[in-house]
């Protein structure tokens, strides 16, 4: 099946720019195929792809991700950890280039100044949050108006014509290097043209046990990425993982060339960690479904499914967000805190089917 959609997305489909990348992609889907899209995964072949609810259930995946055990002395969450991991967000600021730094200033103006009231609550009101953005030097005076000294980690910016693949690569090391300085349990690295909705997605981590071995979080999408074969990948939009996972992840890119492949940065990653451990890569780095997302990868509709949902404060991220809506959107999402409680934002929105069935427990 989706092998003959690889060979038809090679014979003269019409084609529709892609927003980001100066590649044309298939405008034509599939019968019913409306919630996916087209991805890039490899020189000259596209693959359709479509959100998963969640890896083949498997004893690693149920046992992937457990809640911490918890202080019943505390009494704003009825699941509230005694031992506090501490979540770090990362957010890489594109600046050279006048579209990307409308989406980066877009996201300093907006989701990213929820960091100051995180890092104001701290470990006594449930949360240890710590945010940092990587900037390059000759650009820091764009952003030095929204951020801390502490917060800012300079590097050079990786060129906006990078295959993606190197660019993932190149984050991958940075990132690698920023951690041997900063104490990290929870990663959460998601781009600039996504809205992550901090309070919620850090409340969530902070009740996660990030202890084991590498695991890799968020939104899992499906297709016939591995030469015409199924194969599952985390949606780069915003990716989360345990501190074990960074330093692996890394050696598995770079063991296995992924800056020169071609393709989404996602798909790349999902490819070359199949070709490392084959068979074993659901046990050795499973993918783990976390929270609730909105998607719009063309990003045309993701503003106006953001106003249909009820309660758009309670969703983890949203993606794709032009630069010019995501102060609209903002001010949609941020206009009351989510109101559900931590055991009722597992059960629906929570990392799983394995640990929303947790949660419900508690």
């Amino acid at each position: 099946y989706t092998s003959s959609l690889v060979r038809k997305a090679s014979l003269g489909i019409p084609k529709v720019k892609d927003p980001v990348f100066s590649e044309y992609v298939p405008a034509w889907r599939p019968e019913g195929g409306s919630n996916g899209y087209w991805a890039w995964i490899g020189e000259r072949q596209w693959s359709w792809v479509r959100p998963l609810q969640t890896e083949l259930e498997s004893s690693a995946l149920l046992n992937a991700t457990k809640l911490l055990p918890e202080n019943r002395s505390r009494t704003r969450s009825s699941h509230c950890p005694a031992v506090v991991p501490r979540v770090c967000a990362f957010l890489f600021l594109a600046l050279q280039d006048e579209a990307y730094r409308a989406r980066a200033m877009g996201s300093l103006r907006t989701w990213a100044q929820a960091q100051h009231g995180l890092e104001e609550e701290g470990v006594e009101d449930r949360l240890a949050f710590s945010m940092f953005y990587f900037v390059d030097p000759k650009y820091r005076h764009l952003v030095d108006s929204f951020l801390s000294r502490a917060s800012v980690i300079e590097r050079e910016e990786s060129h906006p014509g990078d295959l993606p693949g190197r660019m993932v690569l190149t984050h991958l090391q940075e990132l690698n290097d920023a951690l041997h300085e900063k104490q990290c349990d929870w990663i959460a690295l998601p781009e600039d043209d996504t809205y992550m909705n901090l309070p919620v997605v850090a409340s969530k981590l902070s009740c996660l046990d990030p202890s084991g071995p590498p695991r890799l979080l968020g939104s899992i999408w499906g297709g016939g990425i591995s030469g015409g074969k199924w194969e599952n990948f985390v949606h780069g939009s915003s990716w989360i993982m345990n501190a074990a996972a960074a330093p692996k992840l890394l050696e598995v890119a770079q063991r296995h060339g992924l800056a020169t492949r071609h393709g989404y940065g996602d798909v790349a990653l999902a490819q070359v960690l199949r070709k490392e451990f084959g068979a074993r890569r659901e046990s050795v780095i499973p993918f783990v479904k976390f929270g609730c997302h909105i998607y719009d990868n063309s990003g045309k509709t993701t503003f106006n499914k953001a106003q249909q949902v009820s309660e758009v404060e309670c969703v983890d991220w949203i993606h794709k967000v032009p630069a010019d809506r995501m102060e609209a959107l903002h001010s949609v999402v941020s206009k009351r805190p989510c109101a559900r409680s931590f055991d009722d934002l597992m059960a629906h929105c929570g990392s799983s089917p394995a640990l929303a069935a947790l949660a419900g427990t508690i």
